[in-house]
């Protein structure tokens, strides 16, 4: 008798089961997502590893390989330098995303009306597709008739044959790209700010604090996770740099800017090696989930 009795009692009521479509209702709306995410990207991923096992090059049928395209991309200097060029273009990079998006982001966080027209200006660029971003700034850092080489003129300064340099085309590419992304991190920055309460603040000026104080015991400690956040995600989106690159200087001067996805591109829909194009996307899909990886654990750390 006390058994069924709490058996009833632990017993959930069939009024409070829900259906079994209210309980697939989370899994429906992710079910478009889902169907994407495997056609367009997991498959794909998965396709790619198998070709970066094997020869083929387009037309016959792919033949086993084994390891082999992993072998001589690894020794060859075309890809090694790729890698080198898309590391200095992060390291040029990856500063001015974050610091300068957070000096931004510090600047656009204040009450004046025009600071919502200052915001738009600042995220606009990042609409834009590449090939205009690169287009527009082939233009203004052309040696002879560009903008900037102009203002350098008038100012008694001597003109820089920017993208033919081979000392200065990756710096190039680099502000032009900063131009043109930077205002994603801005916006990120920006609502981790303002998700900061202002009694936090208030208190610390009681207390005598002054901006750099607040700066650095107040906003930095509490934008940690925006950190952990945006550094690895910038870095992961310089290693798959391209489209900027590849308009604005095809890889020159004398292979000065070319790419990993640059070689990538050349030796799979130029050179029809797709088993070692595959590998050397495949090495770049490590370093990106290596990346991800670090992000996780920083983020889980906090």
């Amino acid at each position: 008798m006390a058994e069924s009795t709490i058996s009833r009692a632990l017993a959930i009521p069939k009024r409070q089961r829900k259906p079994i479509l209210a309980r697939l209702d989370p899994y429906l709306f992710m079910l478009p997502y889902l169907l994407l995410f495997v056609g367009f990207l997991l498959l794909p991923a998965v396709a790619g590893v198998a070709v970066s096992l094997s020869r083929w090059d387009i037309v016959g049928e792919p033949t086993f390989a084994g390891l082999s395209n992993y072998q001589f991309i690894v020794a060859e200097p075309r890809f090694q330098a790729g890698l080198l060029h898309t590391i200095y273009y992060t390291i040029l990079s990856v500063v001015p995303f974050v610091v300068l998006a957070l000096a931004l982001a510090l600047f656009l966080n204040q009450p004046y009306r025009i600071m919502g027209l200052v915001r738009t200006a600042i995220f606009a660029p990042f609409v834009a597709m590449v090939s205009v971003v690169a287009i527009i700034w082939k233009y203004l850092y052309d040696a002879n008739w560009g903008v900037i080489n102009y203002y350098l003129q008038a100012i008694g300064l001597p003109k820089v044959d920017w993208l033919a340099d081979p000392g200065w085309a990756m710096p190039s590419i680099a502000i032009a790209s900063v131009w043109w992304l930077i205002g994603a991190n801005t916006v990120i920055y920006l609502a981790g700010l303002q998700d900061i309460p202002d009694d936090y603040y208030e208190a610390a000026r009681i207390d005598g604090a002054n901006s750099w104080q607040l700066l650095r015991h107040i906003t930095m400690p509490l934008l940690i996770n925006v950190h952990a956040f945006i550094i690895p995600i910038t870095i992961i989106g310089t290693f798959r740099v391209f489209g900027q690159v590849y308009v604005m200087t095809e890889g020159g001067p004398r292979g000065a800017t070319r790419v990993l996805l640059q070689y990538i591109y050349e030796v799979g829909f130029r050179e029809f090696y797709m088993g070692r194009a595959a590998a050397a996307a495949v090495v770049l899909l490590l370093i990106t989930l290596v990346l991800t990886l670090i992000q996780l654990r920083a983020m889980r750390q906090i």
